[in-house]
């Protein structure tokens, strides 16, 4: 894609709801926002609708896909400061999760089917 591009909202096939519901929202803090669809839960911030949905649509107990197959590679989370990076880092830490605090004060971590996400705190971490 090409620089600047920001997108609205995402959805994201995943190999089980559980455990997207225990990374998504108890370990990355998105409130549930969607919960009664079939196949899909859909988690926002701040009241917000939905940022992003993930939904076993394509099938329950995805794989990761292989390196040459079309996938979302990385996508980033801007957070407002670098103490809500430090909070999600200690409950992604709590639950469990892999997390590594960056040098700018964010956090690298990847979704339990290896999609690499980058927590940055404002815009100056992109």
């Amino acid at each position: 894609m090409a620089a600047g591009i920001v997108i609205g909202h995402v959805h994201l096939h995943i190999g089980d709801l559980n455990a997207g519901a225990a990374f998504f929202s108890e370990a990355l803090g998105f409130d549930r926002m969607t919960w009664r669809h079939p196949g899909a839960l859909f988690r926002g911030a701040d009241g917000y609708h939905h940022h992003f949905g993930t939904n076993t649509w394509a099938g329950t107990g995805a794989r990761p896909p292989e390196g040459d197959e079309a996938q979302l590679r990385k996508w980033t989370i801007e957070l407002p400061t670098t103490a809500d990076a430090e909070a999600l880092h200690a409950s992604m830490m709590q639950a469990g999760h892999p997390a590594e605090p960056t040098l700018l004060g964010g956090v690298k971590t990847q979704d339990p089917w290896g999609t690499r996400i980058h927590v940055v705190a404002g815009s100056g971490g992109r």
